[in-house]
């Protein structure tokens, strides 16, 4: 009875989460019970998340087979699938998307999403957000200077050094 009510309370906390966040919970909860825990606790998260999405017309295939690809796939009620989290056969991690890989911090109500990287087709390109982030990073490196390679030198050193070494190939 009372795994019966823990199950029903959790339902309850989930049952508002929005589509694409059962979808993480998903995703993560999976991850924890295959490779942590294999708890009954752990595996209750993913299945009261699935049933939630399938009730709402999504519904999740979770494949594990050790000679073939572990893989995570989103169905979408709309012959959609998307394959969310892949473990290859050379146990590459595989993060599936339609087009851009974004992140949010869930802690922020109403979290910005920032996209990090923008895929078509066969292209990959640094999404807007991490463009701004690196360019904000040099700035702030060549003003402050905090971090160091793994020659000892400040990023402004290296700058420096690669201009006068120009310079002098120059004249």
């Amino acid at each position: 009875m009372a795994d019966k009510n823990a199950r029903q309370i959790l339902r309850t906390a989930l049952v508002d989460f929005d589509t694409t966040h059962l979808q993480k919970i998903i995703v993560a909860a999976y991850d924890r019970w295959t490779w942590d825990t294999n708890s009954d606790v752990d595996k209750d998260w993913f299945e009261v998340a699935e049933e939630i999405l399938e009730e709402r017309g999504v519904t999740t295939k979770v494949t594990f087979n050790p000679t073939a690809n572990n893989n995570i796939t989103f169905h979408m009620g709309n012959g959609k699938s998307v394959p969310v989290l892949t473990v290859d056969q050379t146990l590459d991690l595989i993060l599936g998307t339609n087009k851009n890989i974004k992140v949010t911090d869930t802690a922020c109500p109403g979290g910005y999403e920032h996209t990090l990287l923008e895929i078509t087709g066969c292209d990959m390109e640094i999404g807007c957000d991490l463009k701004i982030a690196i360019v904000n990073f040099l700035v702030n490196e060549l003003d402050f200077g905090s971090l160091m390679a793994s020659n000892g030198k400040k990023l402004t050193q290296v700058i420096e050094d690669k201009a006068l070494e120009a310079v002098r190939n120059r004249l």
